[in-house]
């Protein structure tokens, strides 16, 4: 099973619509293993973001740096660390 990165709007679209494909899959089938997987992730952002109090405009300017838009800048790479919980040294290799 291979999970990709977003990077862009055509990816999140197609994980959504692939979310939606897998909504009928057995639990105990590959299908339904990575429908859980998926799912997982999308309630741990959305968790983590609802107990920061953000938005999905809040993560916008950060999806562009990762995707690479624009490069990280040290102030980037702290709000990063505090509001998401990446590691800064992560970060800092990415950057």
């Amino acid at each position: 099973m291979r999970i990709k990165p977003i990077h862009t709007e055509e990816d999140h679209r197609q994980v959504l619509a692939e979310i939606e494909t897998l909504m009928d899959a057995e639990a105990d089938s590959e299908e339904g293993e990575r429908l859980d997987l998926l799912v997982t992730l999308v309630e741990a952002i959305k968790f983590h973001m609802e107990r920061r109090g953000m938005t999905s405009k809040d993560l916008q300017p950060m999806i562009e740096r990762l995707n690479r838009v624009r490069p990280l800048t040290l102030s980037m790479i702290r709000k990063l660390h505090s509001q998401l919980g990446i590691p800064a040294e992560s970060l800092i290799k990415y950057g």
